[in-house]
């Protein structure tokens, strides 16, 4: 029987070996669950900047193929023109033109001058950005309007920023750079922090868990354009469950195999001794005479006494037992029953050769 002090540490191991695969896979789990929240919430920002730089670039297109129609603004010509830029531009509401804070006419039938007031601000590119502007009375809802020389784009921000999240709590946000106060083109949520809208190098993305959402920010590398999307952390522990559903059940399994190994181990060490003490009542020892001969008479002379175990189940090589026997303190035992064979068989041996010499391997402990 084991003294207590071993039983409990023999319980705290297969303890361990039980709880250890148990709480890897509920870490992996929440690794597992973090890693695929940042993966949407890169996907959120990388579609929306997608779609923002796809509106840029149909407004510097507008204004490339405006400057070049040499024609007079607002003409029938130039409003020709116009209509056929919008047509072919999906994000660009109307297209128009502009003179100081004013658009003179556009695509959609203006064609008297409309005050934009003062812009809201001017990008590092130096387009003025009029934001949450009204250009008739009929007109339901407020629009963007984005002045480069005498080129006006008229644009529904919400347009860029459309897109299927997994709840509605997900904060998305297209905001300049540039701007001292980072400046939001449109937002969806109500939840930003301001420590989110700091800038990051042009064309350069980062994502991490912050303030309990996991926040990606991303930047154009053409623009002055960034966008924020920030999913709540409650996403996160509720994909942990998912994910917990697959792993748990194998770190279970892991850990029930472990502490079985690891019981089993226990036992196949604790019951070495008994093991041995047995093998010794029951003789199963036994020698092999290794020869030791004369090289230049080819006589032998002697021999070596190697010890063998031959169990009832089969035979255990030396170097399986006897490190362990060393291990436990058994050796004595094993060397004490060779003693016994030799002296058994040397009578017989020296009758026939009385010079004859047979050498014991000895351990440390058989010497102390």
């Amino acid at each position: 029987m084991l003294p207590r002090p071993r039983i409990a540490i023999a319980f705290g191991v297969i303890l361990a070996a039980i709880s250890a695969p148990i709480l890897a896979s509920i870490y992996l789990a929440w690794y597992q669950s973090v890693s695929s929240q940042k993966v949407l919430s890169l996907t959120y920002s990388r579609d929306v900047l997608r779609r923002t730089e796809e509106g840029a670039q149909q407004f510097a297109t507008a204004k490339r193929e405006m400057d070049q129609a040499h024609v007079a603004p607002c003409s029938p010509q130039d409003l020709g023109i116009l209509r056929q830029i919008a047509l072919g531009s999906s994000y660009l509401q109307a297209v128009g033109r502009a003179a100081g804070n004013s658009i003179l006419c556009d695509s959609q039938g203006i064609t008297t001058p409309v005050s934009l007031g003062a812009p809201s601000l001017i990008s590092s590119h130096g387009v003025a950005e009029y934001f949450n502007v009204k250009l008739s009375p009929e007109q339901w809802r407020p629009l963007d309007v984005f002045v480069a020389g005498q080129t006006a784009a008229v644009v529904d921000p919400s347009l860029s920023i459309d897109v299927t999240t997994e709840g509605s709590d997900v904060e998305l946000s297209i905001f300049v750079p540039s701007a001292l106060s980072h400046t939001r083109i449109s937002s969806f949520g109500t939840d930003f922090r301001p420590n989110w809208f700091q800038p990051i190098a042009p064309g350069s993305e980062d994502t991490a868990l912050e303030n309990g959402y996991i926040v990606t920010r991303i930047r154009s590398a053409r623009w002055d354009l960034g966008v924020i999307s920030a999913i709540p952390e409650h996403y996160v522990y509720q994909r942990v469950f998912h994910f917990a559903l697959i792993f748990t059940p194998i770190g279970v399994l892991c850990g029930i195999l472990l502490a079985w190994a690891v019981n089993y181990l226990a036992q196949h060490r604790s019951s070495f001794t008994t093991m041995v003490r047995r093998a010794v009542r029951n003789a199963e020892f036994y020698v092999d005479y290794q020869p030791i001969v004369e090289l230049e008479s080819r006589r032998i002379v002697g021999a070596e006494a190697l010890v063998r175990w031959k169990s009832p189940l089969a035979i255990i090589p030396p170097d399986h037992f006897i490190p362990l026997a060393e291990e436990r303190g058994l050796m004595h035992l094993i060397t004490g029953q060779v003693l016994a064979i030799v002296a058994s068989d040397l009578p017989h041996i020296l009758a026939l050769d009385p010079a004859f010499e047979v050498a014991i391997n000895m351990s440390s402990s058989d010497l102390k």
